[in-house]
Parts: C-alpha cells; structure tokens; sequence
C-alpha cells in the first residue's frame, strides 16, 4: 500500500522547530485548503491539514515562510490514535517529503508575477464552470 498527498494552501501560522532529544530538527505547521466546491449554503469549505517536516527542510521551512504564504505540500498521511475520557480520536497530518513556496514574500522586494488571490479565484471560477458536485459521489 501507498499514500501520498498533495496539498496547496496558506499556512495559518508561521511554523515553529524543536528538535528531538538526537538533535534532528522537526518543523510543525497548518496549511489552510480550500475546497474546489462549496457546502449547499454556498460558502466555501476549508480544510486545516497538520504537516510536519523533518531535517533541512525543517530548517528551511521555519527560515523561509511565515503565516499567509502559499504552498504546495507534498508527503504522506499519517493517522495517530489516542484515547482521552474514553473518547476515541484520530489525528491525520502529513508528513511532508517536499514543500514549495508558491509565492513570494512582500518584504524581498521582488514582484510576483501574478496576484495569487486574483489567480485562485480565477481557477475557482473556471473550476466551477466544469465541476458539478453530486453528494453522494465520492471522489475517490
């Protein structure tokens, strides 16, 4: 069996480090996704999906992004189990392989090339158009 996952979404945010008692660096954040359709009231839907990143891309994580950038996750999920007042829970996050910074800071001073809220919503629109959501299909 295999699971991998891709993510595109804000991270809510910035991440935060610490390291293991071996000294290997683990960087926690939320990216912030929203789904491609909206719920029957027609408000969108946003998933906040927990990642974890280990090593030097913890390290660059927590050096290059702050809360509100654009990212693209890509990794595995995993499902922790705990029991608290017999009360069952399961906690999925990602344990990331690869993130990619979909945007530029505004402090750099480089432009980006497109506004990426206007970009989004432009594929939310476009995506809307071909996309009819039946709820009962599962898509996967």
């Amino acid at each position: 069996m295999y699971s991998n996952v891709i993510l595109v979404g804000r991270l809510t945010a910035d991440p935060e480090i610490r390291h293991t008692s071996g000294g290997v660096p683990v960087a926690n954040f939320t990216v912030a996704v929203n789904r491609p359709y909206n719920n029957g009231n027609g408000e969108k839907i946003t998933d906040f999906v927990r990642v974890v990143t280990w090593r030097g891309l913890a390290e660059n994580v927590t050096r290059n992004l702050t809360k509100g950038r654009l990212v693209l996750v890509e990794g595995n999920i995993e499902i922790s189990e705990y029991e608290k007042d017999n009360i069952k829970y399961r906690n999925p996050l990602v344990n990331a392989s690869n993130v990619r910074f979909l945007d530029w800071p505004e402090n750099t001073g480089i432009k980006n090339n497109t506004n990426n809220d206007d970009y989004c919503d432009e594929i939310d629109e476009d995506f809307d158009d071909d996309f009819h959501f039946d709820e009962y299909d599962v898509p996967f």
